[in-house]
């Protein structure tokens, strides 16, 4: 009586061997009901068998059998093994969910939720580097805070309901740094004075300068960290920079006041003549 020898419980997509001792003089054969396919040994004592792969929380059977006939006595037995099959995850493409936006970018403290697909009964589990996960890390779908510039990665693990199967997938962000800029200058002026306004430099930024309410002209520096305005007009008026920093980019605004210059007067004798 042949025994069956190879794992009772598999994977999907997973290739076993199932093997029967051999006894010199005999013949063996293999064969299989269910999703999987023999791929290699069907007539010797060890049998390779390609599995399916299940849909999601519906796991299979298949029949493994083998008959062994003695050559001699032409007197032949049969022995099967019921194995089960489960889903096997597959690697997935992590998708950026909101804000929209390319999945492998995003900037300095930017919050950013991903999700994969959600499959029956499977688990998820997340981690990444240069940011904290602040909601989602056990479900299909997580947001991630981004943290640290450079490199990162996202990754999750996701397991069968059984949890014998799991499949992981990984995104690569590029965080860039976010930029901050202040304005510093004068807010009070008059006109016909020129004056400086500046934001700090930083590697890797660029700079417009802008003035939004109008009143003056940008003499000097308008895509540079640092600009001279020539005041023309009085009224409320404003200075504005875009710092720009990869795909990152943050608005500052400065408001002005710009008084009329007072006039010279020249100044008379009255008395005594």
């Amino acid at each position: 009586q042949p025994a069956i020898a190879g794992p009772v419980e598999v994977c999907g997509d997973a290739q076993h061997t199932y093997s029967t001792a051999f006894n010199a003089g005999n013949t063996y054969q293999w064969a299989v009901t269910g999703s999987a396919t023999i791929t290699g040994g069907a007539t010797s004592n060890a049998a390779t068998i390609k599995f399916g792969n299940p849909t999601p929380g519906s796991p299979f059977t298949v029949t493994v059998s083998v008959t062994e006939t003695n050559t001699l006595s032409g007197c032949a037995e049969t022995a099967n093994l019921s194995v089960t099959g489960r889903y096997q995850p597959q690697p997935a493409t992590i998708t950026r969910v909101t804000p929209a936006g390319p999945a492998g970018q995003a900037c300095q403290n930017q919050v950013i939720t991903y999700s994969v697909p959600n499959n029956t009964g499977s688990t998820y589990q997340w981690t990444v580097t240069g940011g904290t996960i602040q909601s989602g890390a056990t479900s299909n779908q997580v947001t991630v805070q981004w943290t640290g510039v450079g490199s990162q990665v996202l990754t999750v693990v996701e397991k069968n309901s059984a949890g014998t199967c799991q499949a992981t997938s990984t995104l690569n962000v590029s965080v860039t740094y976010q930029p901050v800029p202040s304005i510093s200058g004068n807010a009070n002026v008059c006109t016909e004075t020129q004056e400086t306004y500046s934001t700090a430099s930083v590697p890797g930024s660029t700079y417009s300068w802008s003035l939004p309410l109008g009143g003056g002209t940008i003499v000097s520096g308008a895509t540079s960290n640092s600009i001279i305005v020539s005041w023309t007009t009085a009224g409320a008026r404003s200075v504005q920079v875009i710092e720009t920093n990869g795909n990152c980019t943050a608005t500052a605004t400065l408001n002005v006041t710009v008084n009329v210059k007072p006039s010279t007067t020249a100044i008379s004798r009255i008395s005594p003549a």
